[in-house]
């Protein structure tokens, strides 16, 4: 598990390099994976906050992607799955900060409607 985590992490900051080099397709692959990476070590141990948060920081990362690109609708659908993940995060523990910075920055998000 530490080593998927190790690797997943690599792929996220090789993803934030990426988009700071202007390559941002390749930056989305690199989100991609890194997103596929977390969700299998969440799926094997749900309990894991870190994980949890990792994937929440993930999803927004690419829903900003996403909006970036024009993609509303999927957009929305990440940061759907942020405000989830960070509401569950804040019923854990309601004063970790990190989680609560997610909290105030996605509730500046404005929903799309349909």
């Amino acid at each position: 598990t530490s080593a998927s985590y190790d690797f997943g992490f690599q792929l996220y900051w090789l993803a934030e390099a990426l988009q700071a080099a202007g390559q941002i397709d390749a930056a989305a692959y690199a989100q991609v994976e890194f997103l596929d990476t977390v969700s299998t070590l969440t799926a094997n141990d749900s309990d894991n906050a870190l994980f949890r948060e990792q994937q929440m920081e993930l999803y927004v990362e690419h829903a900003e992607y996403l909006t970036g690109q024009g993609e509303h609708e999927s957009a929305e659908i990440f940061y759907g799955k942020a405000r989830a993940l960070s509401e569950l995060l804040a019923a854990r523990d309601p004063h970790n900060a990190v989680w609560a910075h997610y909290r105030r920055r996605l509730s500046q998000v404005p929903t799309r409607r349909r």
